[in-house]
């Protein structure tokens, strides 16, 4: 299983001034969380190579705790989709033909494609929450 792990830096001063304010945060921040390895699962599997869409059909988002989100794809597979697999790695298996070798394999970086496209999405969603807050605050 491949498991994807983020920090998103703005979250942990965020926390600290709503807790400095005397706001609750721990909903609204798993909130956040939740959208954000939304975000992450659902452009991992437009960027997932497809064949027989199982990889794809496999990224899934789950809350581990309030603050703690894990985006994987659980095929046994996907890491070397996504790493490649150098001729250190090269295996043989069997199948009804009998012994294949696998070849090398160049990676397919697609979780690191994600990242990178959700990354706006990412900071607006912080820039938002923190400037609901604001207006919350001033009123």
């Amino acid at each position: 299983m491949m498991d994807l792990k983020v920090n998103v830096g703005g979250i942990a001063k965020l926390e600290k001034g709503m807790k400095e304010l005397g706001l609750e945060s721990r909903g609204m921040i798993s909130s956040i969380i939740r959208k954000i390895a939304f975000k992450i699962e659902r452009e991992g599997a437009k960027e997932a190579p497809v064949l027989t869409g199982r990889l794809r059909g496999s990224i899934i988002s789950r809350m581990k705790s309030p603050t703690h989100a894990v985006v994987a794809a659980p095929v046994k597979y996907a890491a070397a989709i996504h790493e490649g697999r150098s001729a250190g790695q090269r295996r043989t298996i069997r199948t009804k033909r009998g012994l294949r070798r696998l070849p090398v394999q160049k990676g397919n970086p697609f979780f690191e494609r994600a990242l990178l496209k959700t990354k706006p999405q990412v900071d607006r969603i912080i820039k938002d929450t923190v400037q609901a807050l604001l207006n919350k605050i001033q009123s």
